[in-house]
């Protein structure tokens, strides 16, 4: 899709020359802002998708999401080439974080090296995401999974997983939702 093609709740914020906006044309769009800093930054967003929120993209980093996603309220904030992929027919409810690097460099005083790298995030198709979570570097949350309000995930779940807490934990596994 051309950017003067896109829907008029959709609106990109930065350099668009440098980087990749990949907006398939049937989005249902609610409000989106994709903001783009730096170079080589690609957003890619499937078709039939409604989306609410903010896609924030820096230096490298990959935004994809797929085919029939809805997000009610996500700021996705992907910097140093960091990667979040999300599956197709996810549902996300309001005010969900997700960041796969934590923006400020942090180094061992001793050794000289830096000691929070960023990690990819990725989501797999069918996902519920209850309201108030955030996702964090690394997190790999299978297909058909639940996440719990107020969960923080930064760890690793199997397909059709139940999983909540601060640290989010597995709470049962062998489930499934209907979209």
């Amino acid at each position: 899709m051309q950017l003067d093609q896109l829907p008029k709740n959709v609106r990109i914020e930065g350099d668009v020359t440098n980087n990749t906006v990949i907006v398939e044309p049937s989005i249902r769009h609610i409000n989106l802002v994709i903001t783009l800093r730096g170079s080589g930054s690609r957003v890619e967003i499937g078709p039939d998708c409604a989306l609410n929120g903010q896609l924030f993209a820096a230096d490298g980093a990959t935004i994809r999401i797929g085919r029939r996603t809805a997000m009610l309220g996500v700021h996705v904030a992907a910097h140093e080439g960091s990667t979040v992929e999300i599956g197709e027919r996810c549902l996300f409810s309001n005010t969900i974080r997700i960041r796969p690097s934590d923006a400020h460099k942090i180094f061992d005083i001793e050794s000289g090296l830096r000691i929070n790298d960023q990690r990819p995030i990725v989501i797999g198709d069918e996902v519920w995401v209850g309201e108030y979570v955030q996702i964090a570097k690394g997190a790999r949350v299978g297909s058909g999974s639940i996440i719990g309000a107020t969960s923080f995930v930064s760890g690793e779940f199997p397909n059709n997983s139940l999983i909540a807490g601060s640290p989010a934990r597995l709470l049962r596994s062998g489930v499934r939702w209907e979209p």
